[in-house]
């Protein structure tokens, strides 16, 4: 069966010629759609509700191929400043939806919205390569987004998990249209300790990343100690000294990387560039990862508990930081 490479810890191509994932998880079951728009906070309706106004758009990548994007522009603008999601986990899934409570109420909001599958998933499987640098793949669809007739002059970037990651990958390469990032209930970094909390093997987590379509497991139980396969992993995606624009870290209590989250975002405050430091701010709420059921970041049901009062501002927090970042609003 045909397989695809990309670089799933996104080590600059460190970690691609590890293992691969089956094409076949391409094809997700209903179950697990579900959990991913749970994970991203999306509304779930029986219909998607949203139609790009551009859609299926290729973007040229600097190796000649091309990744396949949506966009949303809301009807009462002709320009704005955009809001760029990477995806490995199908950008049709936000005809149901945009995030931070935008639902399908574009008009009511200021911004262009740009849905781009990663290299080698989905719309973007023919760009499949060994060897995948997530972040020069974003400076080249902002360097599109830049030359569109409807961009004004910003980009911001948003996502969870692994949509959150691949922000910091773009950090790296530091284009100068990326203007504010909000990763949520992500690291820039991936460590012994994101898969061996304490030293304990955090198994129904690597199994839900295998039914994700990951494939992990073989490189997991590969390395259940902290050796030198580990030491070059966290090295290489450590982004923290390259951060040079305004960050909005959102995190829970009972998300499974909480500590590493809190301890990249220690070292982004003491080593994002000098003029930043201070506008690195961080959300922590009590939610849980999300993925799994009904609670995801947000949600006032985290299991047997509910936190009322800390519904949704992560939203909330995430519209007022892209609001003061991209439209200058105190």
């Amino acid at each position: 069966m045909e397989t695809l490479k990309p670089s799933l810890f996104e080590f600059q191509g460190f970690w691609a010629s590890l293992c691969t994932i089956n094409k076949a998880l391409m094809k997700m079951s209903r179950h697990l759609r579900y959990s991913i728009l749970i994970l991203f906070s999306i509304p779930i309706l029986a219909t998607a509700k949203l139609t790009p106004s551009l859609d299926d758009v290729s973007i040229p990548m600097r190796d000649g191929k091309f990744l396949e994007a949506d966009i949303y522009i809301p009807s009462n603008i002709d320009s704005a400043q955009v809001i760029l999601i990477q995806t490995p986990y199908n950008k049709d899934l936000f005809e149901f939806g945009m995030p931070m409570g935008v639902g399908e109420q574009l008009n009511n909001y200021p911004y262009i919205w740009v849905i781009v599958d990663w290299r080698g998933f989905y719309g973007s499987k023919d760009a499949a390569s060994a060897n995948v640098v997530r972040g020069e793949d974003a400076y080249d669809v902002c360097d599109w987004i830049a030359d569109q007739s409807w961009h004004k002059d910003r980009i911001a970037t948003w996502g969870p998990s692994a949509l959150g990651g691949v922000q910091y990958n773009l950090c790296a390469e530091n284009h100068p249209n990326h203007s504010c990032a909000i990763p949520v209930v992500a690291t820039g970094s991936q460590a012994y300790e994101s898969y061996f909390y304490g030293g304990v093997l955090e198994e129904a987590r690597l199994n839900q990343l295998d039914k994700l379509g990951y494939g992990l497991s073989p490189i997991v139980l590969a390395n259940v100690y902290d050796n030198a396969i580990w030491t070059a992993a966290e090295s290489n995606t450590d982004f923290a000294d390259d951060i040079a624009i305004p960050t909005l870290q959102i995190g829970g209590w009972y998300d499974h990387n909480i500590d590493q989250m809190m301890s990249f975002y220690t070292r982004s405050r003491s080593n994002a560039a000098v003029d930043v430091r201070d506008e690195q701010w961080l959300l922590v709420g009590p939610w849980v990862h999300g993925g799994t059921g009904i609670a995801s970041v947000g949600t006032s049901v985290q299991g047997e508990l509910t936190y009322p009062s800390a519904a949704f501002k992560n939203n909330e927090m995430s519209l007022d930081f892209l609001a003061y970042y991209l439209l200058d609003s105190a």
